[in-house]
């Protein structure tokens, strides 16, 4: 080999040998997941699970009337309850509806994840708290049904399927519960049995008839970024109230009693199918990595010494029966309401949590709890509303019998089927708004989340 062959190979294995050099960072960096730029929004971790609050503090959330859908959100409804409260809220409770009406109003069964909304909050600083609603179709009690329905045992309750005549048929018929003896009296008027539509049965979600959705919408909650491009953490829950009858999703109608016809012979149906339901969802979820999502688990409370419905008092029907598991669930939330209308028995805060406090302690063990909706209705012929909001509220800074921490309170007004709209807002009266601001004004109850990391 000449001398200027030999000193032009150097020079190129030189030039190689700088190369190689001026990139070995970069591949070491990319081999440790580091080959993004730190302002790439995908590459920031996502938020963990919701914490307890420390130092026996109590977070503020609430529900700020988001239409008679609880989907409706807009950045105006939520300044304005923190307006009107005094204080900012931690989180922001809606309703994401899996049943819609399409561009020709008719019946469309779908699963969407509520980007919108979740950016709306987001961008106030609060985080989103989202209740997915798997309608069918709407479930009411109408007329003379209402009392039997509630004195029927389960297996004696019907659904029908409401028209209102062939010139005036809703968009999306309603499902009227009735019992077996009122049955010919409903079918005669031109109503027909079963449920108007089944789509979201939580046999079908068990059988993965909706995974695709499910999975779309677990990526979608990954990927979507706030203002700041930072992940979102998301509070979820899954058919709130499954103990009861009011809802497509309760226990009494996905098998109710039956032992025989899914899963473990010894066990009711209908709760099993609703446990087994969540854990599927969770399970998609988890499985896409959608680990920034803090599951809870909201059932009906129950005194068991309450006659007003039969079969809701049942063993089978019990709340520890439709709980999906303690690795599955991070937060355990209960509802409790006073009177709602002028009819109903007053009853205060205090004496309602006593009643019913054990169904869910039975429960929640060692989850925290989260009283996800509460509130009273103005201008009842026994009772005060502001009165019935001190009680609710020292009940629930003196942790007996619960330690509750977390509130949100439920600033809602609605027609409650007997003509008659029962105004829970904080600002149903001067007095009540007053007495609002003053209550949740206490240092205890803050607006910011801990999150773990």
């Amino acid at each position: 080999m000449t001398d200027f062959a030999f000193s032009s190979i150097m020079k190129i294995f030189n030039k190689i040998k700088f190369i190689f050099v001026l990139l070995l960072p970069m591949v070491i960096l990319s081999a440790c997941g580091g080959g993004a730029s730190n302002s790439d929004p995908s590459n920031k971790t996502l938020t963990g699970k919701l914490l307890p609050p420390k130092d026996n503090q109590i977070y503020f959330g609430a529900f700020t009337n988001f239409s008679s859908q609880e989907d409706d959100v807009t950045e105006d409804k939520i300044q304005k309850f923190e307006e009107l409260a005094g204080k900012p809220i931690a989180w922001s409770y809606f309703s994401n509806n899996w049943t819609t009406l399409n561009a020709d109003n008719e019946h469309s069964p779908e699963i969407r994840y509520p980007k919108e909304s979740i950016q709306k909050i987001a961008n106030l600083g609060k985080t989103p708290f989202i209740r997915l609603m798997p309608w069918t179709s709407p479930h009411i009690l109408i007329g003379d049904a209402t009392k039997a329905v509630r004195e029927a045992d389960a297996s004696e309750i019907v659904i029908l399927c409401h028209q209102q005549g062939a010139n005036d048929t809703p968009p999306h018929p309603i499902s009227i519960l009735s019992t077996h003896s009122e049955l010919g009296s409903y079918l005669a008027q031109g109503d027909t049995e079963g449920a108007c539509y089944d789509d979201f049965s939580m046999q079908s979600i068990i059988n993965g008839d909706w995974d695709d959705d499910l999975r779309e919408w677990a990526r979608n909650a990954i990927d979507d970024r706030d203002e700041n491009g930072d992940p979102i953490p998301l509070l979820v829950t899954f058919s709130v109230e499954m103990n009861g009858y009011w809802f497509p999703w309760s226990g009494i109608y996905n098998g109710e009693s039956a032992t025989g016809d899914y899963g473990d012979p010894n066990l009711a149906d209908g709760p099993e199918r609703f446990r087994d339901a969540y854990r599927h969802i969770i399970d998609l979820f988890r499985n896409e990595g959608a680990n920034h999502i803090t599951w809870f688990f909201v059932p009906d409370t129950v005194n068991k010494d309450e006659e007003w419905v039969s079969f809701i008092q049942d063993d089978w029907n019990d709340p520890i029966n439709y709980y999906p598991g303690d690795d599955y669930i991070d937060w355990v939330g209960m509802n409790l309401y006073g009177a709602t209308g002028k009819d109903w028995t007053w009853r205060w805060f205090s004496e309602g949590l006593q009643k019913k406090y054990k169904t869910i302690e039975d429960v929640r063990k060692n989850k925290p709890l989260a009283l996800l909706e509460f509130g009273v209705m103005e201008n009842h012929s026994t009772g005060n509303k502001s009165e019935w909001l001190t009680d609710a509220f020292t009940t629930i800074l003196s942790g007996n019998p619960l330690d509750i921490q977390a509130i949100s309170y439920w600033n809602d007004s609605f027609d409650n089927g007997d003509s008659e709209i029962a105004d829970l807002t904080i600002s149903s009266s001067d007095e009540t708004l007053l007495t609002f601001k003053d209550l949740i004004s206490n240092e205890r109850f803050i607006s910011e989340l801990r999150f773990s990391q």
